[in-house]
């Protein structure tokens, strides 16, 4: 072939491999009055009420299609629905007792961490003297 070349199509141009090193982050502090960036606090929220509300969800949706549908899903041979909702209930009640232990780690955790003593600070540093 004697034609001009055709670019080869690359979508993701930085997973091919360079001789130079990717750019590194910008860092806190870098130029003169840059804020100093804090690393922020993860969150550790309760998860029993999630838990709860995923037993509830699932309830709720069982107890309507067997009030309200169940006809409707025989008739369309949709009777596993009701199943499905019996299971995710079930599994609920597994991740129910699984949150509430861990929620009580969580509150363990917390009121150990607010009777400890503070940490001891480090030494200043003396710098070139």
């Amino acid at each position: 072939m004697t034609g001009p070349r055709r670019a080869i199509f690359r979508p993701y141009p930085w997973l091919m491999s360079s001789p130079q090193p990717p750019p590194a982050p910008p860092t806190a502090g870098a130029q003169p009055g840059t804020p100093e960036l804090r690393r922020p606090e993860p969150l550790d929220p309760p998860m029993v009420p999630f838990a709860v509300a995923g037993l509830v969800a699932w309830a709720v949706a069982g107890l309507g299609l067997l009030a309200f549908g169940r006809d409707w899903l025989s008739a369309h041979g949709h009777t596993d629905w009701l199943w499905i909702c019996l299971a995710g209930f079930l599994i609920g009640l597994l991740g129910l007792a699984t949150m509430l232990r861990h929620d009580a780690h969580r509150r363990r955790r917390l009121s150990r961490a607010r009777t400890a003593p503070p940490a001891p600070s480090p030494p200043p540093n003396p710098g070139p003297g």
